[in-house]
């Protein structure tokens, strides 16, 4: 009996799963590139749909050694095809100090809408930046 709950749970959950990591057909033919800061680096990004609206969604870690993560924030920037920029997007992450654990780092996530997408993007890119006082 409880085998057949447990495989009954676990098939659920990766149906969950494997629906929700379906990339957006209007970002699909889109490159996502992610660039690390000096404090932080972005663990997870993808593209997903957040109650019908087209989000950005990841999570950053801490790096080792470091100390404070407030002064860190993400910058989303789409580009065309020849690099030019198309609109640049500042957004945090949650909780903004990311916590430390006894073994590794933990974790903060974003979320980043989207929406609208320029036609002519051809790339994405999400950029953790330390603020001017931040180093």
């Amino acid at each position: 009996m409880k085998t057949k709950l447990l495989l009954t749970l676990a098939a659920a959950a990766l149906t969950g799963c494997a629906s929700f990591q379906q990339v957006p057909a209007e970002v699909a033919q889109i490159k996502l590139d992610r660039v690390d800061s000096s404090r932080v680096f972005i663990a997870r990004a993808t593209f997903a749909r957040d109650h019908g609206q087209l989000v950005l969604l990841g999570s950053v870690m801490r790096k080792v050694g470091v100390e404070d993560t407030t002064r860190t924030h993400l910058a989303v920037t789409l580009f065309d095809e020849n690099g030019n920029m198309l609109r640049e997007i500042p957004a945090r992450f949650a909780p903004q100090d990311i916590p430390r654990g006894p073994k590794m780092s933990g974790w903060s996530e974003y979320r980043i809408p989207l929406a609208p997408v320029p036609a002519d993007t051809s790339r994405i890119e999400i950029r953790a930046c330390e603020d001017a006082s931040g180093g």
